[in-house]
């Protein structure tokens, strides 16, 4: 038999062991496995207004020896640009002030602000702690529905691979991930477990002839509801100023396209196998 959907968990699987070397690369070179911001990772922020026009790569070039080192984001208003330095904890702020101020940048109500990692050293461990209860929890639950060890883990293997994904895509592209676009993370985990869910009910409920067409009502639904979030995130990018708006926008969209993948060829295809197989 040839499996039509299966076929295609080549490419999650790639996708997936892309993502995963490029995290795990990150955490060698740097003892994390995405890029954490201020509010993460604790350090020194420095923001400045100026009317020149700049960019990323010029304020790097200015920072010179420190560019390397730093995270710089800007945004546009209609008279000015609005430039944020995050420093880590072990570069002196006044070093980088200094360099600002002499620069040709013109730069006009700097401010400096600092942050402990207390906040998200204690946050983290209450999400992994958290999460870790909540995946041992949602797996017996979904053995008991389905009665089969490979829907169950598959459903946890999709939500894994998207958190995977974010963390990879988000280094890859630059990102960092505030403390609001870490929360977000626990909203594609939720999103993913009941598309997942959702998906597992039909294709299992449904009889083997029948099947294909379940998939097919399964994913148009699917597509139109991540369709439907995906523009929302896109709306929210162009529209807002906010960081924060924006780092939530850019984890929720990374997240909700991913999902498509993982749960339409990579949880789609193990649950096409392990229905046609045992039917063989």
């Amino acid at each position: 038999m040839v499996y039509k959907i299966a076929k295609f968990l080549p490419i999650p699987l790639i996708l997936l062991t892309i993502f995963l070397a490029v995290s795990i690369n990150h955490y060698i070179k740097n003892g994390e496995f995405f890029i954490r911001d201020l509010d993460l990772k604790g350090g020194t922020s420095i923001s400045f207004l100026t009317e020149k026009e700049v960019s990323i790569q010029n304020v790097s070039l200015i920072l010179g020896e420190f560019g390397e080192k730093t995270l710089i984001s800007i945004s546009k208003t209609e008279k000015e640009y609005s430039v944020k330095i995050t420093l880590p904890s072990e570069i002196p702020y006044e070093n980088v002030t200094e360099i600002i101020k002499k620069s040709d940048l013109d730069p006009k109500d700097i401010s400096v602000q600092f942050i402990g990692p207390e906040l998200g050293t204690a946050f983290f461990s209450q999400v992994v702690y958290l999460l870790s209860i909540a995946y041992v929890l949602v797996f017996i639950g979904n053995f008991f529905i389905y009665r089969r060890i490979s829907v169950a883990t598959t459903i946890l293997l999709s939500s894994f691979a998207n958190i995977i994904y974010i963390f990879g895509m988000t280094t890859l592209l630059n990102i960092p991930i505030t403390f609001a676009g870490f929360t977000s993370i626990l909203l594609v985990i939720a999103y993913t477990i009941d598309s997942n869910i959702l998906l597992s009910t039909k294709l299992l409920g449904s009889k083997i002839e029948e099947f294909y067409e379940q998939y097919k009502k399964t994913l148009i639904t699917g597509v139109t509801i991540s369709s439907s979030l995906i523009l929302s995130m896109i709306i929210v990018l162009i529209f807002s100023d906010s960081p924060f708006l924006n780092n939530i926008a850019q984890v929720l969209l990374i997240g909700f396209a991913v999902d498509l993948i993982n749960t339409y060829l990579l949880n789609a295809g193990i649950i096409e196998v392990s229905v046609f197989g045992k039917k063989r």
